[in-house]
């Protein structure tokens, strides 16, 4: 399986049509203003996702495989500013699962093979 990978452009449109923002028929070329706002804002994310070692790809090169847990990690951070709030408490949960999904594809899992210890 071939490893597809997503730039900032492809993101801000889904991240707009993931909020019902953008139609699926136009482009983010008709709105340089949310653009901007939202690659922004997944610029400051990714930095974060970086200083926890949760992202691994650069940042204008973003795997399929995580692409939709990235997704919805920015739509809550930026649903307030379209117009859709939220409380605290519930864009904490929303964060929290938006993370285990993306940690599901970033982190090994145990292989429950034993482990062979060496002393020196």
């Amino acid at each position: 399986m071939a490893l597809v990978l997503k730039n900032v452009k492809e993101f801000t449109q889904e991240a707009l049509r993931e909020l019902g923002e953008l139609p699926s028929n136009e482009t983010i070329d008709r709105y340089p203003e949310d653009e901007r706002f939202i690659s922004n804002t997944y610029r400051n994310k990714y930095n974060e996702l970086v200083d926890r070692e949760y992202a691994y790809w650069e940042i204008d090169k973003i795997p399929d495989a995580c692409f939709l847990a990235v997704r919805d990690l920015i739509v809550n951070e930026i649903r307030h500013a379209y117009g859709y709030p939220i409380d605290p408490a519930a864009k904490e949960a929303f964060d929290a699962i938006a993370v285990r999904r993306l940690l599901r594809h970033t982190r090994g899992r145990a292989t429950n093979n034993p482990t062979i210890v060496e002393y020196f």
